[in-house]
């Protein structure tokens, strides 16, 4: 899927908009889920050609403040109303990614809107408009929101789109995520899945690698429940998650063995400005590198994608292996005189935090 960002210029964002602050709002939260979740965003700009006031080089064609690209993310110039206009080289780009699903918001309804959805659908995609994400002005035909919703309502539902509300939008939108891949040289990071479960039950059963985690913890000689690891670790197909996006759990894939040798996640505040990480790795892969590689990556895809601008990590006073990897990392030793009780033995220790900000 890829989120295509149409014509949401400067010199026609602005309150003259059927229902603006409502469509800018709907926007934003797309904009933000879809990088949450690693769905390629596309940004499309409008060009009526050098004197008119909206070409290159004027203010007016400048995409909107609040929506600015990533660097990153592509954008496509076009000169009529169709952004799959063969001179635009969209749809060339996408038929070589094979991407098939468009969801689609932006300006004009009536115009830029109107003949995206019906070019997409006549070119084989599949065209997902979210509700109040697109709009238009007043015209001596009829007001803009009788065009919202002549559109919206009557023209491309069951014909040329799949007309949804923002809460489907969303939802789908994290659904997504099941195909974001983070790779580094040795290592691939894919969503974890309750399918890996006895992978992770092997190493999640070794006392030496659970027994500094607080939820997992467990007495000398004990062997962690099967269940639970299901419950905690590979609840990853649970509906609860599914409407989280502010949770990522990687599973980590060593590339030449194509084994699971640990899983890493990071858990986002309600605001998404912070996050947490954690990491349990087999203890058969130990001492190679790979959990301070995994976790390189997870700060950068924290920091460059999700666009946090902290990330924590906690470990026991005695875990030195945690402790080397955070500072690897980069985070800075925040304060060590945090008190825990393990709910499974009773034993009470000392924990650290460690933490970094970005731009440091």
């Amino acid at each position: 899927m890829v989120l295509l960002v149409v014509d949401t210029q400067k010199g026609i964002m602005d309150d003259r908009l059927f229902a603006f602050d409502k469509v800018k709002a709907n926007i934003k939260a797309l904009l933000i889920a879809a990088r949450n979740s690693g769905t390629e965003i596309i940004f499309v700009q409008h060009d009526d050609g050098a004197g008119t006031g909206f070409s290159k080089g004027d203010s007016d064609y400048e995409i909107y403040e609040e929506f600015l690209p990533d660097k990153e993310e592509k954008i496509f110039c076009k000169n009529v109303n169709s952004s799959f206009n063969e001179a635009t080289g969209l749809l060339d780009y996408l038929k070589a990614k094979n991407e098939k699903e468009i969801m689609v918001v932006g300006l004009q309804t009536d115009f830029c809107i109107d003949a995206t959805i019906k070019s997409g659908f006549e070119h084989g995609l599949k065209m997902i408009v979210p509700e109040y994400t697109n709009s238009t002005f007043d015209n001596k035909y009829f007001n803009k929101e009788t065009a919202y919703r002549y559109y919206n309502e009557m023209m491309w539902p069951k014909r040329y789109a799949e007309c949804i509300s923002m809460e489907v939008a969303l939802k789908k939108l994290r659904e997504n995520m099941s195909e974001l891949i983070l790779e580094t040289s040795r290592l691939i990071l894919r969503p974890l899945s309750a399918k890996d479960i006895e992978e992770v039950y092997e190493y999640n059963s070794d006392y030496e690698v659970v027994k500094y985690m607080y939820e997992l913890s467990v007495k000398p000689g004990e062997v962690f429940p099967k269940e639970r690891t299901l419950e905690f670790l590979c609840g990853c197909d649970q509906e609860w998650k599914k409407e989280k996006p502010s949770f990522y759990e990687f599973a980590v894939i060593e590339k030449e063995s194509r084994k699971l040798i640990g899983n890493i996640c990071a858990y986002l505040n309600e605001d998404g400005t912070e996050c947490e990480f954690g990491w349990s790795f087999n203890r058969k892969y130990h001492g190679k590198g790979y959990c301070t590689e995994a976790a390189l990556k997870l700060k950068q895809f924290a920091f460059n994608t999700i666009k946090v601008k902290k990330i924590i990590a906690r470990c026991d006073e005695r875990n030195n292996p945690s402790r080397r990897v955070m500072e690897k990392i980069g985070l800075k030793l925040l304060w060590q005189n945090g008190f825990r009780r393990y709910p499974n033995t009773g034993e009470e220790s000392t924990e650290a935090m460690y933490f970094i900000e970005n731009g440091e």
